[in-house]
C-alpha cells in the first residue's frame, strides 16, 4: 500500500493508492578508487549513494487517477510511505509524477507514479502505526 502525506508528522498519512510493484529503495555506492603506488592491488572506499528515481505502478481508474494526481503534480515536494505486508515500510521524500502506462488488448489498464526522492528512511511497524490515520 502507497500512504500519502503533505507533512509527514505523526497521524498524517492516509492511503492513496494500492500498487502494484514496487522499486528497490536504494542502490549499491559507487566506488572511488584509492590505490596508492606501492600497493599491489587496487583499493577502493565507497562513494555515495544515490537515491535512485522510484517508480511504482498502480491500477487505473477514475477514483485512483484523480488521487495520484492530485499529490504528484510534478511541483510539490511531499512525503510517501510503502507499507510492506510485515507493517514495517519506508518514508520518501520527494516530488512526484504520474501517467498511464502504455495500453493493449486483454491487459489491464495501469499508471505509474515516479517519485525523484530526496530522502528513503525505513520505518519498524511501530513507527509506520504512529504516523498512519489508518488502512
Amino acid at each position: 500500500k502507497l500512504y500519502h502525506s503533505a507533512t509527514g508528522a505523526a497521524n498524517s498519512f492516509s492511503k492513496l493508492v494500492g500498487v502494484t510493484d514496487a522499486p528497490a529503495m536504494g542502490s549499491s555506492p559507487a566506488k572511488i578508487e584509492v590505490t596508492e603506488l606501492d600497493m599491489t592491488s587496487k583499493a577502493y572506499i565507497p562513494d555515495r549513494v544515490d537515491i535512485p528515481d522510484l517508480e511504482f505502478n498502480y491500477n487505473y481508474n477514475a477514483a485512483n487517477w484523480l488521487a495520484v494526481k492530485t499529490v504528484a503534480d510534478g511541483l510539490t515536494t511531499a512525503y510517501f510511505m510503502l507499507i510492506l505486508q510485515d507493517g514495517s515500510g519506508f518514508v520518501i521524500t520527494g516530488i512526484g509524477t504520474t501517467f498511464l502506462n502504455e495500453v493493449a488488448l486483454g491487459g489491464a489498464v495501469t499508471a505509474k507514479l515516479t517519485i525523484v526522492a530526496t530522502d528513503i528512511t525505513d520505518k519498524t511497524s511501530a513507527e509506520v502505526d504512529a504516523l498512519t490515520l489508518g488502512s
